[in-house]
């Protein structure tokens, strides 16, 4: 029974699928580089173009430092799939809109979180009378 859960975290664990995916890739690359080897400096070029247009998008996002290390990394190593997955990325609406309207909700509610110092102060004296009346 071990032996059969170690062979499924095997098979079904990250790196099975991180090893997929690049053999994947790599056998679109020469299936692609195959039929279509007239253009392979073309294809090359549109690929390094796009991937330099895409490291450059990167720096200029006012992101943290290891996130555009992290989105630098599989553009530059796998190029093809790298990009499409950063445009994939970047390009969900929905998360966009959502960050939006949130925005516009604290700022709407802003001027309703304002704390009333009598108030807590009168919380404060009276959540110290009732701890003494504990104590006591």
């Amino acid at each position: 029974m071990k032996k059969l859960r170690v062979l499924f975290r095997i098979v079904f664990g990250r790196t099975a699928f991180v090893i997929l995916f690049m053999a994947i890739q790599i056998g679109i690359l020469a299936g692609a580089f195959r039929l279509l080897e007239d253009y392979v400096p073309l294809i090359y070029g549109v690929s390094l173009l796009l991937s330099a247009v895409v490291i450059i998008c990167i720096f200029n996002e006012p992101i943290n430092s290891s996130f555009k290390l992290a989105w630098i990394v599989p553009v530059l190593v796998i190029p093809v799939f790298g990009v499409l997955f950063y445009i994939l990325v970047q390009m969900q609406l929905q998360t966009k809109l959502l960050a939006k309207r949130i925005k516009r909700n604290i700022k709407e509610t802003e001027p309703y979180l304002k704390q009333d110092e009598g108030v807590q102060a009168k919380i404060r004296s009276s959540s110290l009378r009732s701890s003494i009346w504990w104590i006591t």
